[in-house]
């Protein structure tokens, strides 16, 4: 099922068309980005199959969206992110929302106000200690700090993200997905004690797919089909929007501008260059998204951009974008 490139501001997203009731899908980072896209996908188009409107997004210095992972307050950075995205399904007249959230996006969609429900799957419980594992895997940098997957973590970030906790939620509804190594009944008796509606599951399948390489990844579809059927279907109705195609965002020294295309059918991403210069595309690398290895292809595409050359991004059928797997 295609889904139709959206800018809200200079944030990428992908929408999967739908009823009234919407579905925002909140991703994990690093390099879980780039195993769960595919997982991520399928799920929003079999939600988008129950009629349910469907967002998915990159948070700012990820993915598509303006930013470089350099920049600095990465944590409030990526909140307005999934704030913006949520304001964006309101406004396009989503009478209600719900979030699934995967690793730390689940615990930034614990943080939201106004949301119907949230599946939490496998949320960060303490920052500071997902900081440490992360440190052990990542890679040391020039300034204080280390990257992973493409994700810096200064130590302004790791200082920020250390405070954070998935101790409390202003959500009614949720559901919480737990993986063996990191069992959520706790959380879940904080939750109910609370006063909220909490239900608790093992997250079958999800070690297939997160902390491994993306060409090893491996769709949990019973899982996929359990957050389905949790979530239920949308209203009856129909939203129509027209997608917002092109953006310009400041980069660097300069500013790039960039469209949502389409080619033999296929969704990428465009960068504006001067005529009489050859275009120069980016396809996927291995098993990963169009954004490249680390989001190489999307420092490099921007860097061309301003030096005159268009460029375009996309996936090969069957990649990205365009993964398309039975329900």
């Amino acid at each position: 099922m295609r889904a139709k490139g959206h800018w809200v501001g200079t944030t990428c997203t992908w929408w999967h068309p739908g009823g009234p009731s919407g579905v925002l899908i909140a991703p994990p980072l690093g390099y879980d980005y780039f195993s769960a896209h595919a997982t991520l996908k399928i799920l929003a188009d079999n939600l988008a199959k129950r009629g349910f409107t469907v967002m998915r997004f990159d948070y700012d210095g990820t993915g598509d969206s303006a930013g470089e992972a350099w920049d600095k307050d990465r944590l409030e950075s990526w909140r307005k992110s999934i704030r913006d995205a949520l304001e964006a399904m309101r406004a396009a007249g989503c009478t209600s929302v719900c979030v699934v959230g995967l690793r730390f996006g689940a615990t930034l969609a614990l943080e939201l106000e106004g949301v119907d429900a949230v599946v939490a799957w496998a949320p960060v419980l303490t920052g500071k200690r997902w900081m440490r594992e992360l440190r052990m895997l990542g890679i040391p940098t020039k300034f204080p700090g280390f990257v992973l997957g493409g994700t810096v973590f200064s130590e302004e970030t790791v200082a920020s993200i250390a405070g954070v906790t998935a101790s409390q939620t202003p959500t009614k509804r949720v559901l919480l997905l737990q993986r063996t190594s990191a069992p959520l009944a706790g959380l879940q008796r904080q939750f109910v004690d609370a006063g909220i509606d909490a239900t608790l599951e093992d997250a079958i399948g999800s070690d297939g797919f997160l902390d491994q390489p993306a060409e090893d990844a491996v769709a949990p579809h019973a899982l996929i089909a359990r957050i389905v059927d949790w979530l239920g279907s949308s209203r009856a109705g129909r939203i129509e929007l027209a997608p917002a195609t092109f953006t310009k965002m400041k980069w660097r020294d300069g500013s790039v501008e960039e469209r949502f295309v389409e080619v033999a059918g296929l969704p990428g991403v465009c960068g504006s260059g001067q005529l009489g210069k050859p275009l120069v595309v980016f396809l996927n690398s291995g098993s990963e998204v169009h954004i490249g290895p680390g989001r190489a292809w999307v420092e490099y595409s921007r860097a061309l951009n301003l030096a005159g050359y268009p460029t375009l991004r996309m996936d090969w059928p069957g990649w990205g974008e365009n993964v398309e797997r039975p329900s």
